[in-house]
């Protein structure tokens, strides 16, 4: 069975080193097949292909061979055309335009051997260890942790059992190795494991497997993770000892699960990343052409207004459900252009970002938002902390950090009331450099909030590992609350997470009164919307300044 379809390109043939495939004929003894797939014949093999008059009729695994010792088979005289499996899912080379479309096939038919053919002709397989090579998808594994994906359930055996009865468990669970466990009755305690390939290597040697005990012929000492290890870290240790699981124990050594190249390599849905690539693709041509015809226009438009004080900021309250006070405002760019009015962000912003107008314009902001922090305060006005959004290009800008601690010092700014807002986003955008920023923005003593929590790209897991003190839960999630189970249900969760892990959490977007007492009773105490207020320019701004404070 030969599949085809068109996909967009990533990683294509030419990228990966394919398994050369081994092809031998249907009425091959099966003797000399096992002497192959165990390496007594030179390089292993995962696989190998069996063809009748030329066209490929079947495929012979690891997994085909254990079966064997289920059944009274003579290897003397039995050929590989009796115990194959068949028929065979191949791909097209044609069709084979990205590493993903394997990936969908394989998974899709729970297989672990893809035959790559050119014009009937075998040009060479993927199995699930190229795969796992290949799809390193380190944002995606970095933050993730191995307890997330283990298998739970592990089927362990005795060192005194057979190794019959290890080949049995296999055929009978369609499981690729076995653990070897000390059963003691107050733990579990994992001492080797044996795999498919060893079975196949003892069939090859020609052993009585009901005579052989596991304890001698498993694999030990083992290698093992920990459930809170990354899958980054699984990883590199399969590639570094080049095996396709690994036990994972508890810190008192018991056994927990075990991490195989398959949990690692279903870590992505292919569905979901063809659907987001193309729709990423369509978006990006359609923004390159816009961009080719008006950035060099806009952007000279853009560096005019702010030469011309064309900018001013607006400052949306924030206000505490408990006290009715004001305890922060967020300050937000508007652009009044005298030739086009007021401009929305939502038209100007993304050029910004696409000129590199954003950094000029975003240390404008910051410098103009403190400077007014200070005339309020010089006025009586308590102090409250002013939130500033920063693009995910500013913070990646090596002078972002030395700009904001000169800025604070020329204008003895006390950092506590400064809060930087940043997408969620940004988590997952050059990583290392994000972290390093985050961890710098810290000591200078200003705080940070992720922005429209739940809507972007990043996983739980990279909460875990950024510094920062506030979660903004989007307008969406907020939007009916009290009349909409999911969106409650979302914020809910949000909420308490937040709680557990000391963050505090600011609602958006609050538009009627029962949204806002719905927040309430789940302790969600600083909101912000137009409830409260639309956000205002200076003038309006102190008149909310002295009704809330």
């Amino acid at each position: 069975m030969i599949f085809s379809g068109k996909e967009d390109k990533s990683v294509g043939i030419e990228d990966i080193e394919l398994e050369v495939p081994v092809i031998l004929s249907h009425d091959t003894l099966l003797k000399e097949a096992i002497l192959i797939i165990s390496g007594k014949e030179g390089n292993k093999q995962s696989c190998i292909l069996v063809e009748d008059q030329g066209a490929i009729v079947g495929i012979l695994t690891e997994r085909d061979l254990v079966r064997l010792c289920l059944v009274s088979t003579t290897l003397q005289n039995t050929k590989v055309s009796e115990v194959m499996t068949h028929p065979v899912k191949m791909l097209e080379q044609e069709n084979f335009t990205d590493i993903f479309s394997a990936y969908s096939l394989m998974r899709r038919y729970q297989i672990r051997h893809l035959p790559i053919v050119k014009q009937q002709k075998v040009v060479g397989i993927v199995t699930i260890s190229i795969l796992r090579q290949n799809l390193h998808v380190g944002y995606f594994l970095r933050f993730r942790e191995v307890q997330e994906i283990m298998t739970h359930h592990v089927i362990t055996i005795e060192p005194h059992a057979s190794v019959m009865e290890v080949a049995q468990l296999m055929a009978k669970h369609r499981i690729s190795c076995v653990v070897v466990v000390n059963n003691n009755t107050s733990d579990i305690t994992p001492v080797g494991i044996l795999t498919e390939r060893d079975i196949v290597q003892f069939q090859a040697m020609e052993l009585n497997l009901q005579n052989l005990l596991v304890g001698a012929v498993m694999s030990s000492p083992l290698l093992y993770l920990r459930p809170e290890d990354s899958l980054e870290k699984a990883q590199k240790m399969m590639q570094q000892y080049r095996v396709r699981r690994v036990v994972v124990i508890n810190q008192s050594g018991q056994l927990c699960g075990i991490v195989t190249e398959t949990n690692l390599s279903q870590t992505l849905d292919p569905i979901e990343l063809f659907g987001i690539m193309e729709i990423l693709q369509r978006r990006i041509q359609s923004l390159v052409r816009d961009r080719n015809r008006l950035l060099p226009q806009e952007n000279r438009s853009l560096h005019k207004a702010l030469q011309n004080h064309e900018f001013q900021l607006y400052y949306h309250p924030q206000i505490n459900t408990q006290t009715g006070k004001l305890v922060g405002a967020e300050a937000l760019v508007r652009w009044h252009s005298p030739q086009r009015g007021i401009v929305a962000p939502s038209e100007f912003i993304p050029i910004a970002e696409m000129t590199g107008f954003i950094i000029p314009l975003g240390q404008w902001i910051l410098r103009r938002a403190c400077e007014q922090v200070i005339a309020w305060q010089k006025q009586g006005f308590p102090p409250f902390v002013i939130s500033v959004n920063v693009s995910s290009l500013q913070l990646q800008d090596p002078q972002f950090v030395t700009m904001l601690k000169l800025l604070l010092m020329e204008l003895n700014f006390d950092s506590r009331w400064l809060k930087l807002e940043l997408t969620e986003s940004t988590l997952v955008e050059n990583i290392e450099h994000t972290l390093s920023q985050f961890q710098a923005i810290k000591q200078l003593g200003v705080a940070i909030a992720i922005d429209d929590f739940g809507t972007g790209y990043a996983s739980l897991g990279y909460l875990q590992h950024f510094p920062f003190d506030t979660l903004k839960i989007d307008r969406c999630f907020v939007e009916n609350i009290h009349q909409n189970p999911k969106n409650a249900a979302i914020a809910t969760a949000i909420i308490r997470m937040a709680h557990q892990l000391n963050f505090s959490v600011v609602a958006e977007g609050i538009e009627q009164e029962e949204e806002l007492q719905f927040l309430k009773e789940l302790h969600c105490y600083v909101v912000q919307g137009y409830l409260i207020s639309r956000p205002l320019p200076v003038e309006d701004f102190q008149i909310i300044l002295q009704k809330y404070m």
